[in-house]
């Protein structure tokens, strides 16, 4: 919208003999680069809607309300996370890549990953864990069905997430036609897998159809991604942040508060401790913003 809007405003002001210094150079890259984004936030909003349209026609407008309740608390909370990441990452990895070069910008990229996962894996543990008691306090009993599509919401969105580090490699060697092809192309996959799966499973077919698209879609952009500029993703880290997690999602239930924000707020505060003591990456950051805090006082 912002690159349709812009060469708009660029054409009628180049007609009117406004700009003096006009680059037919520079407004054809701009065009090259900045127009399939276009295609590329029309393919995220098909996955993000397209599917309550499936519902709607095969289930009806209860289920499109149970469904939409649902994916959209956890999107919303998978957004806090991602969001910030989305708008700082870019910047930062192509100065890395202009100033530091390519080993630079391959280490950056992969503790971004390191750091968004360990907040993302917790993030899906915890929703299982309390999920349907935020659900009903949020949106009433009414819509606590909406729980059993949590799991396979999360796990693609924390996906999804995780592929604006991996196709870092496409922006930088700009490569926004093939992200918009692959958008555009996840977007029908995931609408052909709807129609399918949609009448014989109900809300949670649509669900599964979110994350098989997601997956599928983090599979091949980190590919061709990776042609581009690849960097190492710590599996180690994954399978540690997951089994402290998960050890942690099992002693939830028998926390003995009732107060759910409490409740959590405890277990996180355990999670973080724990991932301090087994992580010498956010030590390491820890140190550094303790460092820096004090060298401003």
């Amino acid at each position: 919208m912002i690159t349709a809007l812009t060469l708009v405003v660029v054409l009628k002001a180049k007609r009117k003999g406004l700009l003096t210094n006009f680059s037919g150079h520079f407004f054809k890259a701009f065009l090259s680069y900045g127009f399939p984004c276009i295609f590329v936030i029309l393919g995220t909003l098909i996955m993000g809607v397209g599917n309550r349209y499936v519902i709607q026609f095969y289930l009806g407008e209860k289920a499109v309300g149970i469904y939409a309740v649902g994916y959209g608390l956890v999107s919303t909370t998978i957004t806090i996370i991602s969001k910030p990441l989305n708008l700082i990452l870019f910047p930062i990895y192509t100065e890395k890549w202009e100033k530091g070069g390519l080993d630079e910008t391959k280490s950056f990229l992969s503790r971004a990953a390191n750091y968004y996962l360990i907040i993302a894996i917790p993030t899906f543990f915890a929703f299982l864990a309390v999920g349907k008691d935020i659900l009903i306090i949020a949106a009433t009993q009414k819509f606590a069905e909406a729980y059993i599509i949590f799991p396979y919401v999360i796990i693609g969105l924390v996906i999804d997430g995780l592929s604006l580090i991996t196709a870092a490699g496409l922006y930088i060697h700009q490569r926004t036609k093939l992200v918009a092809l692959l958008a555009l192309s996840s977007a029908i996959l995931n609408i052909i897998l709807n129609i399918f799966l949609v009448p014989k499973m109900g809300i949670i077919g649509a669900a599964i159809s979110t994350l098989i698209t997601y997956i599928v879609h983090f599979g091949v952009t980190t590919y061709f991604a990776f042609k581009e500029l690849s960097f190492s993703l710590n599996i180690f880290a994954v399978v540690k942040y997951t089994l402290v997690s998960l050890i942690i999602y099992k002693i939830l239930p028998y926390v003995p508060l009732d107060e759910i924000s409490i409740k959590i707020s405890s277990v996180l505060v355990i999670y973080v401790f724990v991932i301090i003591l087994l992580s010498r990456d956010i030590r390491g950051l820890l140190i550094t913003v303790i460092k820096n805090t004090r060298n401003t006082r």
